[in-house]
């Protein structure tokens, strides 16, 4: 991660800190910032990488428990739906 940010070990730990979580040696979104991620704009990557990031959203909105009509929730899932 550091040769590809190109920033110093410290500032990239905090920013892991903040925004994911570690499990098994793996970095992952933390749920909570989900919400913080706007697929609908990465049009540079192609749609199976889309579809990913907007399935393990609305897992991560499950485990927050946001509920059906959640603006994030309904906006990911119409993304969802257009992608497929």
């Amino acid at each position: 991660i550091l040769d590809q940010v190109k920033s110093p070990q410290n500032v990239v730990l905090e920013a892991l800190s903040v925004l994911g979580q570690k499990t098994d040696g793996s970095w992952s979104l933390k749920p909570e910032k989900f919400k913080l991620v706007q697929i609908d704009s990465w049009q540079k990557y192609c749609v199976q990488d889309r579809l990913r990031v907007a399935a393990n959203a609305l897992k991560a909105f499950d485990v927050l428990g946001l509920p059906a009509n959640d603006r994030d929730r309904v906006r990911v899932e119409r993304l969802q739906q257009q992608l497929t």
